[in-house]
């Protein structure tokens, strides 16, 4: 399954929101995911990834723009942490 558009309400996106019901949470429940590529564009994609970690439970991650501010690093620190192993790394041109 592929899902382009928004995963998580964009008005519920905040630390003091409470979890909403989402388009990703119910998908990840529905179907088994293996692989999960987050690209996130100017939102560090905080309130997806905790779902994604959480509910979908991915075997492999494809992390896009980890070198960037508000991009997708940070995600990349977490599965480190939690003894996540890189496999690949690299860049291209734009």
């Amino acid at each position: 399954v592929i899902l382009r558009g928004e995963a998580y309400p964009v008005g519920q996106k905040c630390s003091q929101c409470p979890y909403v019901w989402n388009p990703l949470h119910i998908v990840c429940a529905r179907f088994p995911v293996s692989l999960v590529v987050m690209d996130p564009q100017g939102d560090p994609g905080t309130h997806e990834w905790m779902v994604v970690e959480s509910v979908c439970q991915p075997r492999y991650v494809a992390l896009h723009n980890i070198n960037l501010p508000s991009h997708a690093g940070w995600i990349r620190e977490r599965l480190l942490e939690k003894g996540w192993v890189e496999i690949a790394r690299g860049g291209h041109d734009a």
